[in-house]
């Protein structure tokens, strides 16, 4: 039986959730096999064995899906001198498979520029 994990004015994210958790890098990647289970009253803040979160355990009984997060650019801001080091098309393509297809959700970043759009060729990747 899953574990109803929200809880009246709980936050929604953290390593151990409630209603996701990070999966344990900022690369925008799962691993391979992603369980959406933990087990309950085991992960919390700054867990220390961090990268298990990319995988969930099978055995979980508290139900806390993986979130990829990742920046479209190098970093989480926009700075003009990256605008070359956008993500291509195929990057962002194959950092899909590997977050929603390996059963997480995908956190992606777009920074905005000092007018507070979203760069162009940010927009057309």
């Amino acid at each position: 039986e899953i574990v109803d994990s929200l809880q009246p004015n709980a936050t929604i994210f953290g390593d151990g959730g409630p209603g996701c958790r990070w999966v344990g890098n900022e690369n925008g990647f799962a691993g391979e096999t992603c369980w959406s289970t933990i087990p309950s009253n085991t992960v919390y803040p700054g867990f220390k064995d961090y990268k298990q979160l990319q995988f969930g355990w099978e055995d979980g009984d508290q139900w806390t899906p993986a979130e990829c997060d990742v920046s479209i650019r190098p970093g989480w801001f926009y700075h003009e001198k990256e605008d070359s080091k956008v993500k291509t098309v195929e990057d962002l393509c194959d950092l899909y498979y590997k977050s929603v297809g390996h059963n997480a959700t995908m956190l992606l970043n777009f920074p905005v520029d000092k007018d507070g759009l979203i760069h162009p060729i940010d927009s057309a990747n």
